[in-house]
């Protein structure tokens, strides 16, 4: 036992080190077993508990995987371990042995700190006493600490933005307040509720905070309330709300607290070498600046004043998940009842203890300065609306070279242009924002060279919408080569979406829908001779439109789909008083909508993934990875409505091959049955004119045709060509055979034979 005492006191360098504390520990394990009533039990008891705290703490500061293994080998985990030390103090107290209660105080502080365990409080102050103290067993605490913050900021700085606010917020939170540990479960919105809550007293918000907060009723008042804490105050005086907006606050916090911890002097002791190089790792991270995760001061529409508001209203019904995005754009433009904003992802550093923003140093503060006003742009400024072309080129220009020089020293790196690629840029969207007003930001940014645009989810931890705006890439075509050339075209107005069915069939991808299936919900069809050209759905009550008929539009999206065999694409445009809103609703709900995701969503959208190798490694499922590609604010021109009627064939002139009425049919069938039976096969025949078409442009004509309806309702022998001015063996072979794959309703009392005409022409 005097050995393992001693042994207790040495220096812990390495791997060897440490396996000597898990091995006197063992030993003594096996001692007290066979002397269960030595006179030195007790302290034998209370050596072990001591090595075990040192273990866990050695181990903490090593953090390698050969450190963890050797630990593993005392207890499957640091938590286990840290319980058998206080199982031992219980036993060591029953002996009779005295002055445990600092080892008590260490082990529970350490547990404390574990985000997985419910059962132990954290007391703040006690901590901060006790890792300042010289004791061997608080400064493993101190390890502990210094570890916990260590995985937190290397979260943030190399996991996908969503992953490494929710890593960073469970694994630092018991060290920001009482019930911080909670914050990860948390939808952004409630998060600042949480931090301002009375029970949270003690924790990284002041006093101050929590009083004003008894009086903020808006997001600004309670970005105010935080701001009473004179350490999350930005140094320079210069407001930027959003640096204490949602998750950002608990961010920052963990910024300072690490930069307090690093600042501490390291004693000497066992643990002195690791220790220290453990707070020089934590230094060198705080080196650089960070970048948070929320962009703007949201809140959701119906909580902001009707008139004069500034804070921008969050976009409801955009998907949880989708694609993760490794490193984020530090430019941010925000469009809303102000007019147009440009400025940085809030960007911080930590310097002496005190706050800095980046950000604001760049003139580019968090949230942005209004950079077109929006009364500018209205119809009693002549001309105002042209404005923002050159006030937002001079911004996307100012935000390039501010990143440029913000670039090498901000965690995560930001997206910059890599060879071939232009840059990313993240955009913030009111949720009644003008689309018109949308499409002309995209586009001046565009011509400034950004070619990733990237929405803002406000209602999610650090999500991101990636979206291809304006056309389709090259790289689709290869990526989605099914309907590229022939897409789905969903025209967004006030209040309905128009959703147009694609030119002419694939013959690589042929139709595989029910023809007889029902009608999306909400969806009213609009007929082209006897083909369904347009479903519009439009929003109930004629009010606006909102995410359940985003819903719906996707649904006559995909009814299309399955009735034509288009291909997973869809061009989304803004029409003539759309709100931006609506457009990225309904091309995120069909790019997440089920189905079989697309094997490498990074060509389409560069700089994103969806799951991958950090999912994998903290056992999260990814979800809504896109299984389609909408291009938002296409600028393909939608089809022509003129011409279509409210029901089949009408009174429109045919310019495509219609089916003719049927001459009478011999026998025992309804005329009624036979056209529905052939129009279920009315894609596949357009099918068989169209692929040779694409060789011969000029192919038109006519075919006839005689086949005969048997008692089961099948087609019954070898369908015959009657006459033909087509003159294509290739088309008349193909309608054969579909015409030979038709069924129709059981003819009342015998065989029916049908002459029926086929007429072709180009579209």
């Amino acid at each position: 036992m005097a050995a393992a005492e001693k042994l207790a006191d040495q220096t812990i360098a390495g791997v060897d080190g440490l396996q000597a504390l898990t091995g006197a520990a063992s030993a003594l394990d096996g001692w007290i077993e066979e002397h269960p009533d030595h006179a030195e039990v007790g302290a034998a008891h209370a050596t072990t508990a001591r090595l075990d705290i040192m273990a866990v703490g050695a181990a903490t500061a090593l953090d390698t995987q050969a450190a963890w293994d050797v630990l593993e080998a005392r207890a499957p985990t640091a938590e286990k371990v840290l319980r058998r030390a206080i199982a031992s103090l219980d036993a060591a107290e029953a002996a009779g042995a005295t002055e445990t209660s600092g080892l008590r105080e260490a082990a529970a502080a350490m547990l404390g700190l574990d985000p997985d365990v419910k059962d132990v409080r954290l007391e703040r102050e006690a901590l901060l006493q006790l890792v300042g103290e010289a004791r061997p067993e608080a400064t493993a605490v101190r390890a502990v600490w210094g570890g916990r913050l260590l995985w937190a900021l290397d979260a943030l700085a190399t996991l996908p933005s969503e992953l490494g606010a929710e890593v960073a917020l469970r694994t630092a939170g018991r060290l920001l307040c009482p019930r911080c540990a909670d914050l990860h479960h948390l939808t952004p919105d409630r998060v600042t509720g949480l931090l301002l809550d009375e029970s949270n007293r003690g924790g990284i918000i002041c006093d101050a905070a929590l009083g004003a907060a008894k009086e903020a009723d808006s997001p600004a008042r309670r970005v105010a309330a935080l701001s009473n804490c004179p350490a999350l105050a930005a140094a320079g005086g210069r407001g930027e709300p959003p640096l204490l907006w949602r998750e950002n606050p608990a961010l920052v916090g963990l910024l300072l607290e690490s930069a307090r911890v690093a600042a501490l002097d390291v004693p000497p002791g066992p643990l002195a070498g690791i220790l220290g190089r453990q707070m020089a790792s934590l230094r060198a991270k705080l080196d650089n600046a960070w970048a948070l995760p929320v962009t703007v001061v949201d809140a959701p529409l119906e909580q902001l004043p009707a008139n004069g508001r500034t804070t921008l209203a969050s976009i409801d019904g955009l998907s949880s998940g989708g694609l993760s995005v490794a490193r984020p754009a530090l430019g941010v433009i925000s469009i809303g009842p102000e007019g147009v904003r440009a400025g940085l992802r809030p960007v911080v550093a930590v310097e002496k203890g005190v706050l800095f923003s980046r950000s604001a140093s760049a003139e580019l503060p968090a949230g942005g300065r209004v950079v077109h006003d929006a009364s500018s742009a209205q119809e009693a400024s002549p001309g105002g609306a042209k404005d923002v072309i050159p006030a937002v080129a001079s911004a996307a220009t100012e935000i390039a070279r501010a990143e440029d020089a913000l670039a090498p020293k901000v965690l995560p790196p930001p997206a910059l242009p890599t060879e071939g690629m232009g840059r990313a840029m993240t955009l913030v969207v009111d949720a009644e924002a003008s689309a018109t007003e949308v499409v002309r930001v995209i586009d001046t940014l565009r011509e400034a060279g950004v070619t990733r645009f990237r929405f803002d989810k406000t209602q999610t931890h650090g999500r991101e919408l990636p979206l291809v705006v304006r056309e389709a890439p090259e790289a689709l075509e290869t990526q989605v080569p099914v309907g590229f050339h022939r897409p789905i075209i969903a025209v967004v107005g006030p209040n309905s979406v128009e959703v147009w069915r694609p030119a002419g069939p694939d013959e690589d991808n042929p139709p595989t829908g029910d023809a007889d299936k029902e009608l999306p919900p909400g969806a009213t069809p609009s007929y082209r001779g006897v083909d369904i050209a347009r479903l519009t759905v439009t929003a109930a009550g004629g009010a606006a439109l909102g995410p359940a008929d985003a819903a719906n539009a996707v649904d006559a999206i995909e009814w299309f789909m399955a009735r034509t065999g288009a291909g997973p694409v869809v061009h989304v445009v803004a029409g003539e008083g759309a709100r931006a809103a609506d457009v990225l609703r309904v091309a995120d709900q069909f790019q997440s909508r089920t189905g079989k995701a697309l094997a490498d969503p990074g060509a389409i959208w560069p700089g994103t993934s969806c799951g991958g190798e950090a999912y994998d490694r903290l056992r999260r499922a990814p979800t809504e990875c896109p299984t389609g590609v909408a291009v938002a604010f296409s600028a393909v021109a939608p089809p022509e409505g003129r011409g279509l009627t409210s029901s089949p064939a009408g009174n429109v002139k045919r310019s495509a091959a219609a089916a003719p009425t049927p001459a009478p049919a011999a026998g025992f069938c309804d005329k009624r049955a036979i056209q529905n039976g052939m129009a279920v096969r009315k894609g596949s025949f357009r099918f068989c004119y169209e692929r040779e078409l694409r060789t011969s442009p000029a192919l038109q004509g006519r075919v006839e045709m005689r086949f005969v309806i048997g008692l089961d309702g099948k087609v019954s022998g070898e369908p015959k060509i009657t006459g033909s001015t087509l003159k294509n063996p290739a088309v008349e072979s193909c309608l054969v055979d579909s015409v030979k794959k038709a069924t129709f309703a059981a003819p009342d009392g015998g065989v029916c034979t049908v002459n029926w005409p086929f007429r072709f022409e180009p579209r």
